[in-house]
């Protein structure tokens, strides 16, 4: 062969060789772990980001680990055991203090999502205010998640904002809905600070009613309220972040598409079908499934969001300092990635 040729040649085989590197970096993807609440509508948009491809365009490949707390969360997410936290922002600033270098990124609840339920033969009469609801459980047993929780300081802030002293009610541990729902059904409790499916479970069999929503906005005293404007985010460690800025912009992105398609009517059956697998019924309920999916998406949907509100973080800080859980406020900027939504 004469040299022009074989350069010819040459030159197309590096040309088809830089193709295929092209390709290959083209569908090259990163592999995420989103830590999940196992059995709670507040992971929905991880299940949907995975069964309806959000991630995969996206260029991540997602898989999800579910841990019951936000410490344990957080002990995954330092020891490289995952990579995005979904957790309450008094447990991102909570890691902050602590030495754990972490970025919040996207957020996933805008709204404060409890729901005080108090038992429906109690003599409270129906949308009486949050003070008067508080003044009526004086002496009665108020179920909260654990000692200690942002669960628990709601709940002793709902009394203290009605001017009445927490001491003056019992505050049972209960903790998260399946525990809760069987100690309300026992006759254990006489209301609960709790989170779905507890509001529509003991709605829809009748023991309860929502006296104090959270998820809508005036229902609740200011100490409830102004945290809820970054209630729930998503976060990573800075150096996860630094180190792969692209593929975090990709997870926010995948996340503002997924709250778009859940926030879109046509979607509404998908959605629901969703809810279902997610989030079945209590074992051995006669709730009607459909009906039970719609009735905790109606109560649910309207706090799930993307935005992260810088002043809903400075209201964390200052309930955490009041509580002597930090010396004093994280740095705001340190905690929240410049590009992540904002209202």
């Amino acid at each position: 062969m004469s040299v022009a040729p074989l350069r010819k040649a040459l030159a197309t085989m590096v040309a088809m060789l830089a193709s295929v590197v092209l390709c290959q970096a083209a569908f090259a993807t990163t592999k995420i772990v989103i830590h999940i609440y196992p059995g709670s509508l507040i992971s929905l948009y991880p299940h949907l980001g995975i069964d309806q491809g959000f991630y995969k365009a996206e260029g991540l490949e997602a898989s999800m680990l579910p841990l019951n707390s936000g410490p344990e969360a957080n002990a995954a997410l330092a020891g490289g055991s995952l990579q995005f936290v979904l957790n309450t922002s008094d447990n991102l600033i909570l890691a902050k203090a602590r030495g754990l270098a972490v970025v919040s990124v996207v957020g996933n609840q805008t709204r404060n999502f409890y729901s005080l339920v108090v038992r429906r033969d109690l003599d409270i009469p129906e949308n009486a205010p949050s003070d008067k609801v508080a003044r009526a459980l004086i002496g009665k047993r108020i179920g909260v998640n654990a000692p200690g929780t942002n669960n628990d300081r709601f709940a002793r802030a709902i009394f203290k904002a009605a001017g009445v002293d927490p001491e003056k009610v019992t505050i049972v541990a209960a903790g998260a809905p399946p525990s809760a729902l069987a100690a309300f059904a026992s006759n254990s409790l006489d209301a609960d600070l709790s989170w779905e499916p507890f509001q529509t479970v003991t709605t829809l069999n009748g023991t309860g009613r929502v006296a104090i929503d959270c998820r809508i906005k005036g229902q609740c005293p200011p100490a409830l309220e102004r945290p809820g404007t970054a209630f729930q985010t998503y976060y990573t460690t800075k150096a996860f972040l630094d180190a792969n800025t692209e593929a975090v912009a990709g997870f926010v992105r995948a996340h503002q598409k997924i709250d778009a398609w859940v926030h879109d009517p046509k979607n509404k059956g998908a959605l629901v079908a969703a809810v279902k697998r997610l989030l079945p019924p209590p074992s051995g309920s006669s709730i009607d499934p459909d009906v039970y999916a719609a009735k905790v998406l109606e109560g649910s949907l309207p706090a799930f969001g993307v935005s992260i509100d810088p002043a809903g973080l400075e209201a964390w800080n200052e309930q955490l300092v009041e509580a002597k859980l930090i010396p004093a406020p994280v740095d705001v900027r340190e905690i929240l990635w410049d590009k992540a939504p904002k209202p």
